[in-house]
């Protein structure tokens, strides 16, 4: 059995190109998969429901998207790899 692979929303971000803003703005309109509460101030959205969410959009990046998903959060990240990750988010992001 393959364990469940739960997404924070730095990751999130990275994996699908949108921003914080984005992301709650097509959530408020049901748009977008809703994260799981994991306690109390944090939430967590799972790899699998944004793998679906990718492949569901029509647009033609959904597979260049969908692989990176898969190459970035197939294993579990250390801290060291996902601020790794964010960095070079940051960096693009300027």
């Amino acid at each position: 059995m393959i364990e469940e692979r739960f997404m924070r929303r730095s990751e999130v971000e990275l994996a699908t190109g949108l921003s914080r803003a984005t992301i709650y703005r097509l959530m408020s309109v049901g748009k977008f998969v809703r994260p799981y509460r994991t306690g109390k101030n944090s939430v967590r959205w799972r790899l699998s429901d944004i793998q679906q969410w990718i492949n569901d959009r029509p647009q033609s990046r959904g597979g260049w998207l969908l692989s990176r998903i898969i190459k970035l959060f197939s294993q579990p990240l250390t801290k060291e790899h996902r601020n790794e990750h964010i960095s070079k988010y940051d960096q693009t992001a300027t």
